[in-house]
């Protein structure tokens, strides 16, 4: 959609102008809800937003700060890795998987490590 009616918006009322505002608040804060990444622990599966693998193929499980996530992610990322990144995020969690997984490891960040090393565990 056009951002150019917006320029438009000084000229109306100033109700018109609140009304859009809130809906485009509206509109930004449902779209985020929908494309938020999401991890869901449902019994012995991890279900991410790209992925899923099973709590039987984890072979460790290690907490990065945030400089550590992005070596892991950057310069030292394997390709095949299950990456699962928010910039947001002020720890990660390294999930080693077996050898003969889908992919070598996972980066999964959050901001409650603990928390989610005890739910993967």
């Amino acid at each position: 959609m056009p951002a150019v009616w917006l320029v438009f918006l000084p000229l109306l009322d100033s109700f018109f102008n609140l009304l859009v505002s809130i809906l485009s608040v509206l509109a930004v804060l449902a779209i985020r809800l929908f494309v938020a990444k999401q991890t869901k622990i449902a019994g012995p599966k991890i279900v991410l937003m790209n992925g899923t693998f099973d709590k039987t193929e984890i072979a460790s499980l290690q907490t990065l700060d945030k400089y550590e996530t992005r070596r892991k992610i950057g310069p030292d990322s394997d390709a095949r890795a299950l990456l699962h990144y928010s910039s947001a995020s002020k720890y990660s969690i390294l999930v080693e998987l077996k050898p003969g997984s889908k992919w070598p490891y996972g980066v999964i960040s959050t901001n409650r490590p603990e928390q989610l090393t005890q739910a993967l565990s």
